[in-house]
């Protein structure tokens, strides 16, 4: 699952928190599962592989969720301290990653 591989940032540490239970649990088993297979130089056996299209992005919703959070504090505190400075262009860094179309309502 390419959602298992994501560099752990604060905002991806934050969506992973939020994630339910055993969607967690399922994540951690699959990356020890990974661990193990690496540590006994061993590959996973090709009928447990996930095909493309069936591979969820399960962390996306909480991540979109997580980085509209931070924006929307960001720009808050920028209003507040009066400060000409501007927010970081999050939206156009994440439609490179991702290669979506943004769904945060609030891009600049």
């Amino acid at each position: 699952m390419r959602d298992d591989t994501i560099n752990e940032d604060s905002d991806v540490k934050e969506a992973i928190h939020r994630l339910p239970e055993p969607v967690y649990n399922d994540r951690m088993f699959r990356i020890k599962r990974a661990l193990d297979l690496s540590m006994k130089h061993q590959v996973l056996p090709k009928d447990q592989w996930i095909k493309y299209e069936e591979d969820l992005r399960y962390l996306e919703p909480y991540l979109v969720e997580v980085i509209c959070e931070r924006r929307e504090r960001e720009e808050w505190q920028i209003k507040s301290n009066e400060c000409e400075v501007k927010a970081p262009v999050w939206c156009d860094v994440w439609c490179l990653v991702f290669k979506r179309i943004c769904i945060c309502p609030n891009t600049y």
